[in-house]
């Protein structure tokens, strides 16, 4: 079974608001979206993406044009790490 996709999601394309959703597919997602928003915007996210969006680190056995899957992990704050995963 293959974990769940990263997607950026824009309320419509003049707001400069991000959300980050992750679903089984596009079609989750975007029903998820229209449910909150007119007409939203949504981009399958590479890894090379989510690492400028949030700073996460790529991991080392993914190209960073892959899809982003799975759980991602945050750079360390404080001695602290946080790692984000898809249920």
């Amino acid at each position: 079974m293959k974990s769940d996709q990263w997607f950026a999601v824009k309320r419509d394309k003049n707001t400069k608001v991000i959300y980050i959703m992750t679903g089984g597919d596009r079609c989750m997602v975007k029903a998820t979206a229209k449910g909150m928003f007119r007409d939203p915007i949504i981009v399958k996210l590479t890894w090379m993406m989510m690492k400028v969006l949030t700073g996460c680190a790529i991991p080392a056995d993914k190209p960073a044009t892959d899809f982003c899957r799975g759980e991602i992990m945050l750079p360390p704050n404080n001695n602290r790490f946080v790692i984000i995963k898809a249920l």
